[in-house]
């Protein structure tokens, strides 16, 4: 007999890490081991899923060597709509494009309306879908091998013969080499089938990982997967067989059975070409769409968009009228007509219904069409945006616009899509996590039980951010990591690790993206479910790649901020609108250039507030250079230092050209935009707009081979306008260099506009735009506290919550916030739209706790509820202490629920017939005569219901010594530089004593201030000197370093100080500013006077300033100048540079 080569053998029956239970090995891998075995083909069959299948087809089209697509499906024992367990495995194979539709249209089923557990099909499923389709007997568990392993050998027979009748000799039985006893049994059988009745075996091996040394890994994925432990005699285990067998080993573990080996190269030849990527050749399956007016889609697309630009411009340039007339030209040649017709629909249905949708972003604000069909809401002419960036001619591909929508009503839009095309045609689209490095090394650290602390511990070395590419660079860059990895006690925690990096862990939903399909979704693609949900199998680039309509439904909050500011405003001012606000408010840029940006979106870090601050914008092009600017590469080329100098004109603006002052002009000589590449390239070098926009793309990704292309064309270009070539190549180098930070200037400009909206706000209608920020971040009790101090600082009052004045929501009332009832720990939407539900219907509100339980539903209220109310403070406005309100929680609620039983049975109410002032008698006789709870207990509870202190805070009294002596807030500990040394006062809240592993003690110490609260961690090395000042609720400053690599920071303790030592052991300085046109000989003796008069031992500090708003310092005083800072220091510098001066008196930084 013919000896087998390699070629001769093809793995049929092989699961990737979509397999999510028990699958480690990676498509591509996969791909890459079969390629070096040899073979000249492989298949993928993972479990109840085909979500891989275009992995493997682009892997095994890049390899060489042809692709299978298959599933190992679940087989129902009876109908898959019925909800019984019991199934069996099956190993199905596409043959061609026909069964591939079979295969998908099937699986899809068993997800939708099979899935019990399982995705399940059933006979009379698979049977009606069998054209196209090979058939593999499957694994232990298929239909044949379970009756084999019982011994039942007619009825495996009968079993084999149903299945021959259907799929004829496309009909295999599987036999497999692992050393499963079972195994060896199905596979006498099998053979013994295959001579009774003449159906052919194929040898498989069901492989769920690579290499026989990951079998742990497998065992350590099923048990994430599961959430068990290695530990657990009751996981599911699986032996060290099924890894990627080399084409020899299978044919030596078949040598007595060489046609096994043979049938599978029969099988792939048996395979033919698919065909799942139509929208890589531009063919798209795009949903009908039906104009309202009943005309076809050109004539009315031409007719909206006309209307459009007479609604945008009134009397269109000639300028506007040419440009929609090209883009128009370009979009129906393109034929994407339906495209923008679609979404100009579902965003006019939008605004219609009273759901926000933003102004535009990505590169889609660069279409006057959009802005005409009022899909975006920025004028691409006024700012210079271009439209090649959007759609390029020369590079046919379905438009990508991306539309923002208020998040609370996202839903209803994709609702009304669902509606309006069919819930058959529309589905939203799966995602895939991964184990990335700080994951997988938790849930390692889980399954093999090592303690949580030390996994924790261990996870953050791990560095954040996207530069880190895997857990190999993270033991390459981490000192402390390297030396871990050499510790016996963490070798298998970092081997499993380091061999589940980058798998498939879960599924999930895509937060934004949605499919709209011409058809039943299932004809198209493979569907499954995800929590319950309709989702694609396919990732969103795949459904794009398969000519789908893929379009992105983003939430975005600060929408609904602006909805909420609105609501508030529109109580005084009903016919305020915040897209007819001037984009050239002086107010507003006055605002941003103080850095008072808190708030405001894009705007509010820290790092931002002083880029606003230096480059004092007064204009709204200056927001939109400068959300450009604040990215990493821009802030470290310096590039904002540029921008900032030029615009105050403290540098000379320079230009290789003059050509290019026209297109740089507006970002003072910075190359800032991607479309000033673009500009560049047309309007000097004379690039067509497409080839301009295909050479931006190639500088932004270093595609040198690309570049050097269009490098000729550029160069003669310039010449031709009479710049010579060591211009052009210098012009050449500079924008190949910051096309690579270049931004987008559609984008910059449309979120733009949200910013400055928000600013605007902020500006003129502080408490409203306040209330509505912390509305937005009703959960989040730190956020709520950052937006107290924030109005605090403008002087805005925030009531505590009030049932008699709360909404659901914060509110405005009288230019002062009052607290939202559903911010209220515990209290949930439902029982605060109940509560002031109810006292819509009383006309002076609740007179007490008693007729507020009689009145809000008792199926909402509870006594955990009524106590929250209490604790935060609700009830203070009805006259009485908390402590009362408390001590009857019990019998107000006991009282409320009979009156509202009474009430349903139409009996008269407790007090429903006594006058008010009986009433009011008797319900304050009922509150017991005890005093109120004393501050510390009060603070407490109310902490307890708001997350922070409101009414007061516990260091209220300590208010002076700390801002005077602490360099930081806690709050911004976050903004420091790592190992940064701070001084932080507090109380102390909490603290956890601890033995190390050598027996020395440390300690935990939770310290808050007026901001919030941190960490301090005390070594072993500091702990005897400061144990004795660890008393919770005492009063102290921390030294130490800021530990930014814990989420939230802490403070690595160096120094703790008592507040009565702060004064002596903590130096303060004092800065004051001068204007420089102001300061002359005369006023300088007598501001030495000022500081001779107030000696001490704190140093001084000048700031120059002139009325541009130039500064220069601070500059140190000498010794002789030292003062005594303090409050009387303050008024008299006050009363003598004025009271607008600035005058700063803290701790020394």
């Amino acid at each position: 007999m013919t000896q087998l080569a390699q070629s001769d053998f093809v793995h049929l029956h092989v699961h990737s890490d979509f397999s999510l239970l028990d699958g480690i090995a990676k498509v591509d891998k996969i791909v890459k081991k079969a390629k070096e075995c040899g073979q000249t083909a492989i298949a993928l069959t993972d479990h109840g899923t085909l979500a891989g299948s275009i992995e493997l087809w682009k892997a095994c089209t890049a390899a060489g060597i042809k692709p299978i697509l298959g599933c190992e499906i679940y087989l129902s024992r009876g109908s898959m709509r019925e909800r019984k367990r019991g199934y069996n495995h099956l190993t199905v194979l596409a043959k061609n494009q026909v069964g591939w539709k079979n295969l998908s249209r099937m699986n899809s089923l068993a997800n939708l309306e099979g899935f019990y557990y399982k995705p399940r099909v059933d006979w009379e499923t698979l049977a009606e879908h069998h054209e196209g389709l090979i058939i593999l007997s499957g694994c232990l568990k298929g239909p044949v091998p379970v009756l084999l392993q019982q011994e039942k050998f007619e009825e495996a027979k009968a079993e084999a013969l149903r299945m021959q009748e259907v799929f004829q000799d496309d009909f295999y039985l599987e036999i497999q080499p692992n050393s499963l006893e079972e195994q060896v049994v199905v596979n006498e059988g099998c053979l013994r089938l295959s001579r009774d009745l003449g159906i052919k075996t194929a040898a498989t091996c069901d492989l769920h990982y690579l290499e026989r040394e990951d079998a742990p890994a497998q065992e350590a994925k099923i048990c994430i997967s599961s959430g068990k432990t290695l530990s657990d005699k009751n996981r599911l285990k699986m032996k060290e067989d099924f890894f990627f067998r080399s084409s020899e080993q299978m044919i030596a573990s078949f040598a007595h059975v060489p046609e096994a080996i043979s049938a599978t190269k029969e099988i792939a030849d048996k395979v033919g070409e698919y065909d799942l990527l139509p929208g890589e050749r531009n063919e798209y399956f795009l949903p009908l769409f039906e104009p309202p007016d009943g005309s076809d889609c050109d004539t009315y697309f031409d007719k909206t968009c006309q209307e459009g630009l007479i609604k945008r411009y009134g009397e269109p340039s000639e300028e506007a009228k040419e440009r929609l007339a090209y883009e128009m030209g370009v979009i129906k040649e393109l034929g994407f007509i339906t495209y923008f017709l679609i979404v100009a629909d579902f965003i006019y249905w939008a605004r219609q219904n009273g759901c926000a949708v933003g102004p535009g972003r990505g590169s889609a604000a660069g279409s006057i069409v959009a802005y005409c069909l009022w899909i975006t809401d920025i004028d691409p002419l006024k700012y210079d945006l271009l439209f090649e960036r959007f759609l390029n001619p020369s590079r046919v591909s379905m438009p990508d616009i991306d539309v923002d929508f208020c998040q609370a009503n996202r839903g209803r839009v994709i609702e009304y899509v669902r509606d309006k095309y069919g819930s058959e045609k529309v589905c939203q689209i799966v995602t895939f996590g991964t184990l990335k490095p700080k994951a997988v090394i938790k849930d390692v650290g889980r399954v093999l039980e090592i303690p949580f602390g030390t996994v924790e511990k261990i996870s953050k070395l791990i560095p954040d951010g996207p530069k880190l590419k895997n857990l190999e660079q993270a033991f390459r860059e981490v000192p402390e990591l390297q030396e871990l990895r050499h510790d016996p006690a963490y070798e298998r925690l970092f081997d499993l690790a380091f061999r589940l990096e980058g798998v498939n862990r879960h599924q999930g939903k895509h937060a934004a993206g949605v499919v709209i399909a011409d058809t039943d979704l299932k004809e198209r693609i493979p569907l499954t479910l995800v929590k319950g949900d309709k989702a694609t199998e396919f990732t969103m680039m795949e459904v794009e790649e398969c000519g789908l309509l893929k379009m992105d439904f983003l939430g975005l909050q600060t929408l609904t901020l602006i909805e909420n500011a609105l609501i508030l405003i529109r109580e005084h001012t009903p016919d305020f609108d915040i897209e007819a606000a001037p984009l050239d408010d002086t107010e507003t840029f006055e605002m941003l250039s103080r850095g008072e940006s808190v708030g405001v979106f894009q705007l509010e870090s820290s790092g931002f507030r002083k880029l606003l601050k230096g480059a004092k914008p007064d204009r709204f092009e200056d927001i939109i250079a400068l959300i450009a600017l604040y990215r990493p590469g821009p802030l470290g080329s310096k590039m904002d230092e540029q921008y900032i100098e030029c615009k105050h004109k403290r540098r000379e603006i320079s230009y290789l050209t003059p050509h290019l002052e026209p297109i740089l002009s507006e970002t003072y000589g910075c190359i800032l935009y991607q479309e000033q590449v673009m500009r560049i390239a047309n309007m000097i070098a004379g690039l067509s707009m497409a080839d301009a926009d295909n050479l931006r793309k190639a500088m932004g990704k270093k595609k040198l081979k690309l570049m050097m292309k269009y490098k000729p064309a550029f160069v003669e270009g310039f010449q031709a306008k009479d710049i010579s070539e060591k211009v052009a190549e210098q012009v050449w180098e500079q924008i190949a260099f910051f096309a690579e930070y270049g931004f987008n200037k559609s984008h910059s400009a449309a979120y733009g506009l949200v910013t400055y909206r928000t600013a605007f706000l902020k500006c003129h209608y502080p408490a409203e735009f306040m209330a509505a920020t912390m509305t937005s971040w009703l959960g989040d009790t730190d956020r709520i506290l950052d937006y107290s101090s924030e109005c605090e600082r403008m002087g805005i009052t925030v009531c505590p919550p009030d049932v008699n004045r709360s909404a659901v929501k914060f509110g405005v009332s009288d230019g002062e916030i009052v607290y939202g009832l559903g911010a209220i720990k515990g209290m949930g939407e439902a029982v605060a739209t109940g509560i002031v539900e109810a006292r819509k219907e009383q006309e002076q509100g609740f007179r007490s706790i008693f007729h507020f339980c009689e009145e809000v539903d008792c199926r909402l209220l509870t006594k955990n509820v009524l106590e929250a109310l209490v604790k935060a403070g609700a009830f203070d406005p009805l006259g009485a202490f908390r402590s009362q309100y408390h001590a009857v929680v019990e019998r107000a609620y006991q009282i409320g629920v009979e009156a509202q039983k009474d009430k349903l049975n139409n009996q008269s109410v407790l007090f429903g017939a006594l006058p008010s002032a009986d009433v009011d008698k008797i319900e304050e006789e009922l509150l017991p005569s005890i005093p109120e709870w004393a501050d510390p207990e009060l603070l407490a509870y109310e902490k307890a219901a708001l997350g922070f202190y409101l009414s007061k805070h516990p260091l209220d009294a300590h208010r002076e010594v700390i801002e005077r002596y602490a360099t930081h807030k806690i709050s911004k500990l976050q903004t420091c530089r790592n190992k940064a040394e701070v001084t932080v006062g507090g109380m102390i809240t909490n603290v956890r004593h601890h033995m190390t592993q050598k027996g020395k003690q440390m300690a935990f110490v939770s310290v808050e201030d007026f901001t919030g609260t941190s960490d301090a961690v005390v070594f072993p090395s500091v702990y005897p000197d400061v144990r004795m000042l660890l008393i919770p609720e005492s009063v102290i400053f921390v030294q130490g370093k800021v530990d930014v690599d814990r989420e939230p920071p802490s403070i690595l303790v160096d120094k703790i100080l008592t507040g009565e030592e702060a004064a002596g052991k903590l130096r303060v300085s004092v800065q004051t500013e001068l204007m420089i046109e102001e300061t002359d000989e005369d006023m300088i003796r007598h501001f030495r006077e000022v500081l001779l008069t107030h000696r001490g031992d704190d140093q001084f500090y000048l700031l120059f300033r002139d009325r541009e708003g130039n500064t220069a310092g601070p500059f140190r005083c000498g010794s002789h100048l030292r003062v005594a800072g303090g409050e009387e220091l303050k008024a008299a510098l006050l009363e003598f540079l004025g009271p607008s001066t600035q005058v700063r008196i803290g701790a020394v930084l």
